[in-house]
């Protein structure tokens, strides 16, 4: 499970968007794009919930469409204007 993690972060990474995860079983939450803290939430009272992991077999969900548009949202807020 968490190999997939560590394959989105690496390839985001490759194209210039720093990612970071926090976790707090069994929820994993986006905490922050290129240094900035993500704010609000997404299943859950504490966090911007990406993925959920099950106990049982290494199974998660992974809330992708969510987890992209609040990147996207980030790295806008994130560029200057001008």
């Amino acid at each position: 499970m968490f190999r997939v993690i560590e394959l989105l972060v690496h390839r985001l990474r490759t194209i210039g968007i720093e990612i970071e995860f926090i976790a707090n079983y069994p929820w994993v939450y986006l905490d922050s794009v290129n240094g900035v803290k993500v704010t609000g939430t997404h299943m859950a009272r504490h966090g911007f919930t990406s993925f959920m992991i099950s106990g049982a077999n290494d199974k998660y969900i992974f809330y992708s469409e969510e987890t992209f548009k609040k990147i996207r949202e980030m790295i806008i807020k994130d560029v200057p204007n001008g």
